[in-house]
């Protein structure tokens, strides 16, 4: 759902088809023109040899044209009737979600195929029956009662209420946290695997900040932004094929879920010289700037959708611990899937192995602070999400096999621990709190023997 890319698309397509599926008009504007497309199918064969067998057939239903009308017309009203009243006890449903689960997962109820195609399927089925509707015809001596389109408009008619009562089901259960919290989880690992190389892949080789000197400033030009909002793609592929053209260097200074204020730049190009307006206009056309922030190459943006439903089970007016666990069980999958995989480059070489194109790193620390910064602020004086967050970090420390990694979860548990501690409330809380971070300086250094699952859960 969230993040997904056809493959061999770039990255504008594939931001141009994350906007599409995030829409709720799409899928049902197709379904409109297949019911439009069907109606003309099934009254030409009314109009055919088909029509004339139903019509003189003695085992079909025999009405008259004010009985087609009627039924047709039943079948319009109630459509129309069913679709206004669903989806209006659907948006206020909608509402209690953002308020308890965070504004960010009105998204995936969005991007919702089944919410998408019972809209689509009861509007077809109201302008497919509109449309045969017309067609009914009992003046100037002529009569035409299209039997096979009548057929067809009670069969879409039962679809859609056996629709209704899934719907109805999809609906309560798309509403509850476990529900929203796997739906998230289960997107994040697409985005992972096209923005993060596999641990093997081989890196160019060149530093940042070596490339991003005060000598390549000192000849650069900026590329300033035209408007304000957030970074939602860089053409990574776009910009690199731009200075191999034009012999260039470019360095960035944002990536994607950044907010951008114009006119700051968005990325500096050198030589100056070679800068012209048509090669910043192409970088700036490479760098896409939206009005809210997406998953097309921001990680962070599902990892917050975590985040979001976590904090608000935290919250004193909600106080779901259960929920809140649920919610680090899944933070703690995404951050796991991310450190299997390489760090992403940061500078990018032509084919002849030169630097071309410096972009704004993405490091293991940011993920861990979108993670779990937040969280273990709100759960200090919960001492049994404390102990599960020790018990998330300490699963965390048996994977990981860089430095940047160890550093980064060894701040964030000593920040749990200490709230561990402040939250016991007797010996025996503290003794389990030191317990869970003598495991996970075990694990930390790579000498942590993983306990039987009866007993880490305690």
């Amino acid at each position: 759902m969230a993040g997904e890319q056809i493959a061999g698309t770039s990255p504008h397509r594939a931001y141009l088809w994350h906007q599409i599926q995030s829409s709720f008009w799409f899928l049902p504007a197709i379904l409109l023109v297949t019911a439009l497309c069907l109606s003309v199918v099934t009254l030409t064969l009314d109009r055919g040899v088909v029509g004339a067998l139903l019509r003189e057939g003695s085992w079909v239903y025999r009405i008259g044209p004010e009985g087609a009308r009627l039924v047709l017309s039943t079948v319009a009203g109630s459509m129309i009737t069913v679709t206004s009243l669903v989806f209006s006890m659907t948006l206020v449903s909608l509402t209690l979600a953002s308020q308890q689960l965070g504004p960010r997962v009105i998204t995936y109820f969005m991007q919702d195929r089944v919410n998408q195609s019972v809209l689509g399927v009861f509007l077809a089925t109201f302008v497919y029956a509109l449309v045969v509707l017309r067609t009914v015809n009992d003046e100037g001596g002529t009569t035409f009662i299209p039997y096979t389109s009548i057929i067809v408009a009670m069969l879409l008619a039962i679809v859609c209420f056996a629709l209704l009562i899934y719907f109805i089901h999809h609906a309560a259960l798309s509403i509850q946290a476990d529900h929203i919290l796997a739906r998230v989880g289960d997107g994040l690992p697409t985005i992972i695997e096209k923005l993060f190389p596999p641990a093997e892949a081989a890196s160019c080789g060149y530093d940042r900040t070596a490339l991003a000197n005060d000598g390549f400033f000192a000849d650069a030009r900026a590329v300033e932004a035209c408007d304000s909002g957030y970074i939602q793609l860089v053409a990574q592929e776009e910009l690199l094929a731009l200075a191999e053209a034009h012999d260039l260097t470019i360095v960035t200074v944002c990536r994607a879920g950044h907010f951008m204020m114009a006119p700051l730049p968005l990325a500096w190009v050198g030589p100056e010289g070679a800068a012209s307006e048509q090669v910043v206009n192409a970088v700036r056309k490479a760098v896409v700037i939206g009005p809210r922030r997406t998953a097309t190459q921001d990680v962070e943006y599902s990892m917050r959708a975590l985040v979001d439903v976590t904090l608000r089970a935290l919250s004193p007016s909600l106080n779901d611990p259960q929920t809140a666990m649920a919610g680090i069980d899944r933070i703690g999958d995404a951050v796991a899937r991310l450190m299997r995989r390489g760090v992403p480059d940061p500078v990018l070489c032509d084919a002849d192995g030169r630097p071309r194109v410096a972009l704004y790193p993405l490091q293991f620390y940011d993920i861990m602070q979108t993670a779990f910064q937040q969280v273990s602020e709100a759960a200090r004086g919960n001492g049994t999400v404390c102990l599960h967050l020790l018990v998330t970090l300490t699963s965390l420390a048996r994977l990981a096999c860089r430095d940047d990694q160890r550093v980064a979860l060894r701040q964030h548990g000593e920040k749990v621990i200490e709230s561990a501690r402040a939250a016991a409330r007797d010996d025996e809380d503290r003794h389990r709190a030191e317990a869970r971070w003598a495991e996970f300086l075990r694990a930390l250094d790579g000498n942590g023997r993983p306990r039987a699952p009866e007993e880490s859960r305690r």
